[in-house]
């Protein structure tokens, strides 16, 4: 959807994406809803299930399979050792 709303092909988009910000684009989306999920989980006290629905995960699983293998903790054992509340 990037690539058609920027009038490119999908490659060239993928291409382009990563000279700017070097990382593809969907390593780049991925790194940024882990990072709001851990600004989430550090300073809230909302169950993980809703903070993975907020950062854009319709199961589960899938967010917690991501955020242990972007952080390599769990989404609890994050709020375990960084909760600031």
């Amino acid at each position: 959807q990037l690539a058609f709303l920027c009038d490119m092909s999908l490659s060239t988009f993928k291409r382009e994406f990563k000279k700017s910000f070097g990382e593809a684009p969907a390593t780049y989306i991925r790194q940024r809803k882990v990072e709001k999920a851990q600004r989430l989980l550090s300073s809230t006290d909302i169950q993980i299930q809703e903070v993975a629905y907020q950062t854009g995960f319709n199961e589960l699983s899938s967010f917690s399979h991501t955020f242990q293998k972007v952080t390599g903790s769990s989404p609890s054992e994050y709020r375990l050792t960084y909760s600031n509340k």
